[in-house]
């Protein structure tokens, strides 16, 4: 099982997207909408994983779906995603559905993916499974233009509120995603060996 992604909601993707770039050198890249949940988002890949901007773009829509509501009522982290090796018995072992979801890019192209939990686990502090159809398409992997110098390698730790044994009943005992059990807040690995280390709310919003 990997860490897929995190899900930080901000009230202005430009805002926190120009505040993460000044603070960081981290760059984000436009992602796409989902009118389903009434959101965009940016994308900020880090190699292994990477960082999701979401921002209300349908209010109304945005109020009736789980998803949408966090982000709607979020300043920061809301929720993060995983990545099971094996979706089909991650699914049946947490007792949620899979669902087919997709968006397209700016430049057209479509992404798609199998998504299961987001709506149970979310209003629970718990993550949801995700598995991306094509693993070369992946936003983690997305070229961005990182200021000269920054080379993010993905998530070095994601510290979350909710019991480590809930975490473990829903994941799997000997899950090896790099969870710290505390209030909400991740550090973003870059090579070399150092990191950026971020509380669990958001900025430039």
């Amino acid at each position: 099982m990997r860490l897929d992604h995190l899900v930080l909601a901000v009230a202005d993707l430009d805002a926190a997207a120009a505040a993460l770039r000044e603070r960081t050198g981290l760059a984000a890249v436009p992602g796409g909408e989902h009118p389903a949940w009434g959101t965009r988002n940016a994308i900020v890949g880090l190699g292994s994983a990477y960082l999701e901007l979401v921002a209300v773009a349908d209010p109304a829509r945005a109020r009736e779906s789980a998803f949408g509501r966090a982000v709607a009522d979020g300043d920061g982290l809301v929720g993060f995603a995983v990545e099971p090796d094996d979706l089909d018995a991650a699914t049946a072992r947490a007792g949620v559905d899979q669902m087919r979801g997709a968006r397209e890019r700016p430049d057209g192209t479509m992404l798609s993916w199998s998504m299961a939990g987001a709506e149970e686990a979310i209003p629970r502090g718990l993550p949801f499974f995700l598995r991306w159809d094509d693993a070369a398409s992946n936003p983690a992997r997305v070229a961005a233009p990182h200021a000269e110098g920054v080379e993010p390698v993905g998530i070095a730790w994601l510290s979350w509120p909710t019991d480590p044994m809930a975490l473990d009943a829903l994941l799997g005992a000997g899950h090896g995603l790099p969870l710290r059990h505390g209030p909400p807040a991740f550090a973003i690995a870059l090579r070399g060996g150092d990191e950026f280390s971020f509380d669990g709310r958001s900025w430039g919003t």
